[in-house]
Order: structure tokens, then C-alpha cells, then sequence
């Protein structure tokens, strides 16, 4: 504490955020150990970014991509099959909203935070709620720490964003195999779901004026 110049509440503290975030462990009256990486809390975001910021970006960012893929599958399944219209309109809203916000953009900077909003209505359309409780929680924040491919508002306006709203259509239309369809359409556009993340082909894309 002398070292660091700080207050024995603020070390105490950092301690405790530290053990929250699965980096240490505290044995009362002993002190605090480090913990090996299997036992970070993945998914708390602080750790997340740092793994994604460290020296295994590819790894995890790989990683990540399959469980967000997979967690995005499974709940568009269970919403196509048990969506209520009240979720179902709440991702067509997060849909316009993004249309909105792209408009007039020229980059496609903060994807993952502005699409949060449709990810989160389609995780509680599956009205199932320890699902939608794991996903809200621990799945959704991955959206916005994640490296995204798309960096071109034209690429998302012209092509993203129109396959996100059939989505919506083939969730709210009750197949699961035209939703299922849809939604590998929206990871291909997105990048997703490939060993590599080489990002979408913009060549034969008009440029909106």
C-alpha cells in the first residue's frame, strides 16, 4: 500500500474486484493468490476485452464468434417457435433504429453496440428464462467487444441491414428452417462463423452519394 501510495480501503477494493473477476483468490488471514486463466471469469467484460487486447486476440475472438453464433442460433429457434408480437415488434424497431443511425454515416463504427438493442429482443423473445437471463447477462455484451468486419454504413444499409429485417419476417412467419436459413444469410454478411475473419467483399457495392 505504502508502494502505490494508496488507502487500505482502495487496495481492499481492488482486491475484491480482482477476485470478482476470477483473476485472484483470497484465503483470509493468508492473502491473495493468483489465479491461472482457466479460472477467469470469462464473462465479465473487463477480462474479455483484456483477452481480446492480449496476446491470444485470434484465439479468443475465434472462440468467442462460435459461442455467440451458437447462442444466437438457438435463440432465434426458440423465438421463431415461441415469440410473442411483443418481442417480434421490438426487433423491427431495432432494426429501423439502425436504419436510422446508418443513414447518413459513411463508416459503420460501433456496429456491435448499435445492434444490441435487436439482439436483446430476440434473446427475450425465446421466453425461456434462464436462456434469456445466461444471454442478457453473458452472451450480449461479446456483440460489442468483439473485432467487427463491417466497416462500410453503405455495405450495412445496402445489404446488412435489409437481411436483418427478413429475419425478423421468417422469425415472425413461425419456420424454423426459414429463420434458420435467414440468420446464416445475416452471419455471412457479418463475417461470421468462419475459422478466418476476412470480412465482407465491398467491390461490386454502389456507394451511396
Amino acid at each position: 500500500m505504502e508502494e502505490h501510495d494508496v488507502s487500505r480501503g482502495v487496495a481492499r477494493e481492488t482486491v475484491k474486484a480482482l477476485e470478482e473477476r476470477g483473476l485472484v483468490w483470497v484465503k483470509h488471514g493468508i492473502g491473495s493468490f493468483v489465479n491461472s486463466p482457466d479460472k477467469w471469469n470469462t464473462a465479465h467484460p473487463d477480462v474479455m476485452r483484456a483477452l481480446i487486447d492480449g496476446n491470444e486476440h485470434d484465439a479468443i475472438v475465434r472462440e468467442s464468434d462460435l459461442c455467440w453464433t451458437w447462442h444466437v442460433e438457438k435463440a432465434t429457434e426458440q423465438a421463431t417457435l415461441r415469440g410473442s408480437l411483443r418481442w417480434i415488434t421490438r426487433m423491427r424497431e431495432a432494426v429501423g433504429t439502425m436504419d436510422v443511425i446508418y443513414a447518413s454515416r459513411t463508416q459503420a463504427a460501433g456496429w456491435g453496440e448499435i445492434a444490441k438493442p435487436f439482439y436483446a429482443a430476440l434473446f427475450m423473445a425465446t421466453e425461456n428464462r434462464p436462456f434469456r437471463g445466461g444471454a442478457m447477462v453473458s452472451v450480449l455484451p461479446l456483440l460489442s467487444l468483439m473485432p467487427t468486419q463491417l466497416t462500410d454504413a453503405a455495405y450495412v444499409r445496402e445489404r446488412v441491414l435489409p437481411a436483418y429485417r427478413k429475419l425478423v419476417y421468417a422469425i415472425e412467419s413461425g419456420e424454423t428452417e426459414k429463420s434458420d436459413a435467414q440468420l446464416q444469410v445475416v452471419f455471412e454478411l457479418e463475417g461470421r462463423g468462419k475459422d478466418e475473419h476476412p470480412g465482407p467483399d465491398f467491390g461490386s457495392l454502389p456507394v451511396a452519394a
